[in-house]
């Protein structure tokens, strides 16, 4: 029996090193892919060297939380940090690019650091497995390394979609701000994010989101924040993408209560912050979508569902309020290829 594990062992690792090789060479043409990209938009110099050592290996080093007392302030100063020095790296990489280009190149950039990190990982789980060829080991490498293979293909569709500056299905919620704002003037009122004042049946709507069409998030709990400081606000309506479970709908409409917005947690934990200090109620509209469909083009599905997210929220906006209240409406996601407004 130890000697029939040994000789499966070995085939397994011929099969693996075989689709080893198949993710390598994903991994390479989408570098080159990527370092042709930069060249042609950018004309800097030393791109293909420059990629390879400032934005191939990257680490973030999360905050210590054994104190969790201002851990948030913490957070945010780490990533904050980052943003700035991915902005300086990107504009040394590209220096005739626009501050669009320089914008969605951060996107394109990240998603080439995802490929490299995924390949990274599978070649360790394979090295591992041959290096103690183990049985077991090769089995466990088996079964990961088709799902690491999906989410390369993945972010490689990404960095296509972001190279093109379409719209991906993560901006949902910025497409629903933007068909809320229509015409209306819109104004900075944070970094990388805007506001329009919209008038909606006797009520007045802040409507938020990040500043297209370039590929950034913004900071929308900031412009809450203001606001809310600043304002007679009645309630808090935001609108953003979520992970859809196997066997869901892509592009259905689900309302909950509660800031639906992701990352590290520090943006939520502010705009919560804020409406419980004023008591102000905060509800949600999540559009559902799988990690394919939040990060490449916008599908069909998706784009179908941003209209009836508007009249819902209308219809709410109508049902919960009183003529003459305030509202801030947030469109929560990636804005690229969503400008501001119809």
């Amino acid at each position: 029996m130890f000697f029939g594990q040994k000789i499966q062992a070995y085939q397994l690792s011929i099969g693996l090193e075989r689709f080893l090789f198949r993710l390598k060479n994903i991994r390479n043409k989408m570098f080159e892919i990527v370092v042709t990209y930069v060249k042609s938009i950018g004309h800097g110099k030393n791109v293909r060297k420059k990629i390879e050592d400032s934005f191939l290996d990257y680490v973030i080093i999360v905050p210590n939380n054994l104190d969790p007392a201002g851990v948030v302030n913490k957070i945010e100063h780490i990533f904050d940090t980052e943003k700035y020095h991915w902005e300086q790296m990107v504009k040394d990489l590209a220096p005739e690019a626009t501050d669009i280009q320089r914008k969605n190149m951060e996107d394109i950039l990240q998603g080439m650091y995802g490929v490299n990190f995924l390949y990274k990982m599978a070649r360790d789980f394979f090295l591992q497995a041959k290096k103690t060829n183990s049985f077991i080991f090769m089995i466990q490498a088996q079964i990961l390394l088709p799902q690491i293979f999906e989410f390369m293909k993945t972010y490689c569709d990404a960095i296509k979609s972001f190279m093109t500056g379409c719209p991906i299905g993560d901006g949902v919620g910025s497409a629903v701000a933007a068909r809320m704002i229509g015409k209306a003037k819109v104004t900075e009122v944070a970094k990388e994010t805007i506001m329009a004042v919209v008038p909606f049946k006797k009520r007045i709507l802040h409507v938020v989101k990040a500043d297209g069409p370039a590929g950034t998030v913004g900071r929308p709990d900031e412009a809450v924040c203001k606001v809310v400081k600043s304002r007679n606000v009645k309630i808090v309506l935001m609108i953003d993408a979520g992970l859809m479970n196997e066997g869901d709908k892509s592009g259905d409409i689900i309302v909950g209560v509660g800031a639906a917005i992701g990352g590290f947690g520090n943006e939520r934990f502010r705009i919560e912050e804020a409406v419980t200090k004023y008591k102000i109620p905060i509800y949600c509209w999540v559009i559902k979508e799988s990690l394919n469909d939040a990060i490449t083009a916008m599908h069909k599905e998706i784009i179908d569902a941003v209209e009836p997210t508007v009249e819902k929220i209308k219809r709410f906006i109508l049902k919960e309020t009183n003529e003459g209240d305030e509202i801030i409406v947030v469109g929560v996601g990636n804005t690229i290829g969503v400008g501001n407004g119809r």
